[in-house]
C-alpha cells in the first residue's frame, strides 16, 4: 500500500491510510518487535495526518504532529 499526503492550506491529510510513528518510524504494516517478539500498538494515532505514537515510544505522546484536533483516533 502506498502512502500519499495532500496539503490543504495548513492541514495535512493522509490519503493512503497508513500511519507512521513519530518516534521510531514504525507503521501499520511494519510494527516494532522487541526481544520477546511482542509487537507495538498505537497509543495515539491521527488517521488524517498519518502520524501516531506506538507503545514503544510513549515519550512522544505530546509530539505536535499527533494533535487530537479533528483526528480519527483508534
Amino acid at each position: 500500500m502506498s502512502q500519499k499526503s495532500v496539503s490543504a492550506g495548513t492541514m495535512l491529510f493522509n490519503v493512503g491510510g497508513e500511519a507512521t510513528c513519530v518516534g521510531c518510524g514504525c507503521s501499520d504494516n511494519d510494527a516494532c518487535v522487541n526481544e520477546f517478539r511482542d509487537t507495538c500498538d498505537w497509543l495515539k494515532v491521527n488517521r488524517q495526518t498519518g502520524m501516531g505514537v506506538c507503545s514503544f515510544c510513549p515519550e512522544f505522546l505530546n509530539h505536535p504532529l499527533t494533535d487530537d484536533v479533528g483526528c480519527g483516533d483508534e
